[in-house]
């Protein structure tokens, strides 16, 4: 049956890796640094798809792929705050650096 992967006689269910990559890609859509969202509606929509997608496919085995998209939608998030915090407080950080270190 499609969607399934036996192992000594027990049948798992697990998610096709285009499937996946749909996710990949709606995510990295999501977290693009180009839209402008404000972090909390890039967290609204964030949740939205991923709780609809973890929901819809509750019953399959995807421990270890979600793990790995954690780690990678953590790392792109984090990209989306630095580049905010680069061009929304850069002369607040220059200030309080030239504070810290005069010349």
């Amino acid at each position: 049956m499609r969607g399934e992967v036996a192992r000594q006689t027990k049948a798992r269910l697990c998610v096709h890796p285009k499937t996946k990559a749909k996710l990949k890609a709606k995510l990295k859509e999501l977290t693009s640094h180009s839209n402008g969202w404000r972090y909390e509606k890039r967290k609204e929509k964030l949740d939205y798809a991923i709780r609809g997608w973890v929901n819809y496919f509750r019953l399959a085995e995807m421990r270890n792929f979600l793990k790995e998209t954690d780690e990678w939608l953590r790392s792109r998030l984090r990209m989306c705050i630095w580049k905010c915090c680069k061009r929304a407080h850069y002369p607040t950080l220059t200030e309080y650096y030239e504070k810290l270190h005069p010349r």
